[in-house]
């Protein structure tokens, strides 16, 4: 459980955002998941999936796994679960249960259809930092001295261990490559956030993109994200995923969490409210709202939050990205 809270630590420094993709036009149907969620999504805890004109996503006040048409219509609460890692793709929604919060079930994955039928127990352990792409789940899996970096199929028939070195977090797929964090294991618990490697699907041509303490960590197509993360100082950066053009976008002891989104980066402060964006040069910063945030989640060009009233009550809301109508989720 300590690594388990160790490596939920580094996936989720701060706060968490997550990213949806755009719906299709409804006149025709729109295609199904590829990638069953965004680099942004599964390094921030991916508490909110889309697939087509569909959002799927953790109820932050309620609990609860939850679907709902991106205009807000046909709400359906699928179970009682508080899924977190989630990904959507064809018929089904993969996920991680946390068990801090569904104390009824140990640590474990799920998947379960996305009508709510079917809940399934994955096997092969404790899965985190999981992506699912096409029929291939690339995943963290919890062993004596680490996480260790497999890929396993979605029918549970496969198996295959890809890197057995470090212990790895903040996984995602680009094309061929599978780009991760990977640090060490010290009596028993993982040490500070570590350096960013990238390898083939097929576990050969392991090799280091980055070194440093990298927190945070969003592949946008050829593009890495990140945080670089000491006791003194937290400074953002961006980096080609060959490890060249390494870029400060912003330098700023306070940053929280990041995710990115087309051309804006949306990112939350340690000691201030609030969500802000910056255009991924690092100009244009604009503070969206006052509100204090304790999880959220991005889709269909909303952000989806956690945030409490005065008398310690939880209630969520969403928000346009420009900062606009905000509402509650009941």
């Amino acid at each position: 459980m300590k690594k388990i809270m160790s490596v939920i630590f580094i996936c989720f420094f701060s706060l968490t955002f997550t990213v949806g993709c755009t719906a299709d036009n409804p006149k025709n149907p729109p295609p199904l998941n590829t990638y069953g969620n965004t680099s942004g999504n599964l390094n921030n805890g991916g508490v909110v999936a889309q697939q087509g004109d569909w959002i799927y996503y953790t109820h932050l006040a309620n609990y609860g796994l939850y679907k709902m048409k991106t205009d807000g219509s046909e709400k359906m609460k699928l179970n009682d679960d508080s899924p977190y890692n989630m990904d959507v793709v064809g018929d089904w929604i993969y996920y991680f249960n946390f068990p801090e919060v569904a104390e009824s079930e140990p640590p474990s994955s799920y998947k379960i259809k996305t009508d709510g039928t079917e809940r399934t127990r994955m096997e092969y352990g404790v899965f985190f930092g999981s992506v699912v792409v096409g029929d291939w789940i690339y995943s963290a899996i919890e062993e004596e001295d680490g996480f260790k970096l497999y890929k396993i199929k979605t029918d549970g028939t496969e198996k295959i261990k890809l890197d057995g070195e470090g212990s790895v977090y903040s996984i995602y797929v680009v094309g061929d490559w599978i780009y991760y964090g990977s640090t060490q294991i010290e009596e028993g618990e993982m040490a500070n956030p570590g350096d960013i490697y990238k390898i083939k699907t097929d576990g050969t041509e392991r090799t280091k993109v980055s070194e440093g303490n990298h927190i945070s960590i969003v592949v946008v197509d050829d593009w890495i994200y990140y945080v670089a993360y000491s006791v003194d100082e937290t400074v953002m950066y961006k980096i080609k995923t060959d490890g060249t053009e390494k870029t400060q976008i912003v330098d700023d002891n306070d940053i929280g969490g990041l995710n990115v989104v087309g051309s804006w980066i949306y990112l939350t402060r340690k000691t201030e409210p609030g969500i802000f964006k910056i255009k991924t040069d690092g100009i244009g910063r604009t503070k969206l709202n006052d509100d204090a945030i304790f999880a959220s989640g991005i889709a269909d060009g909303w952000i989806y939050y956690l945030t409490y009233k005065s008398d310690g009550e939880a209630i969520m809301y969403k928000i346009k990205t420009d900062g606009t109508e905000r509402t509650e989720v009941k």
